[in-house]
C-alpha cells in the first residue's frame, strides 16, 4: 500500500507542476499577444500618412524599325504560339519589351512558376 499512495503522489504533482506551467505559458502568450495588438495599433497609426509616388522605370520599346531583326520576332512569334498551341497566324506581336529583372534571373523566375504551378495541380487532385 505504501508504493501505491508514492506513485500516486508522484503522478499527481507530476501533473501538477505540468498544468501550472501549461496555463503560466498560456497567460504569458495572452500578455504577448496584447502587447504586440497594441504595438500594431500604435504603429497603424503612425503609418497613416500619404502615400509616397513611386516611380517607375521605363524600358523603352525596341521594334523592328529600331533594329530587332525579323528572325528575332519570328522566333518570338513562333515560341509564343507554342506555348498557346495556337497557330502563328493568329498571334500579332505589337512591340517587344525587356523584363525589368530586378536582380533576378529570368530562370529563377520560371522556377518560381514552375513550383506554383505544381502546387496549384496537387491541391486541384485532391481537391482543396
Amino acid at each position: 500500500m505504501d508504493k501505491l499512495g508514492l506513485s500516486l503522489t508522484v503522478t499527481i504533482i507530476g501533473m501538477g507542476v505540468t498544468f501550472f506551467i501549461l496555463i503560466l505559458l498560456g497567460i504569458i502568450m495572452h500578455i504577448m499577444n496584447l502587447s504586440w495588438d497594441t504595438l500594431a495599433k500604435r504603429n497603424k497609426q503612425e503609418v497613416i500618412s500619404e502615400p509616397e509616388k513611386i516611380s517607375q522605370t521605363v524600358i523603352p520599346e525596341k521594334t523592328i524599325d529600331e533594329g530587332l531583326s525579323g528572325a528575332v520576332v519570328a522566333a518570338i512569334t513562333a515560341a509564343i504560339a507554342a506555348s498557346m498551341q495556337t497557330e502563328t497566324s493568329e498571334i500579332k506581336i505589337a512591340a517587344v519589351r525587356e523584363m525589368a529583372q530586378d536582380g533576378q534571373s529570368s530562370w529563377a523566375y520560371a522556377g518560381r512558376q514552375n513550383i506554383i504551378n505544381s502546387r496549384q495541380k496537387f491541391f486541384a487532385r485532391r481537391g482543396i
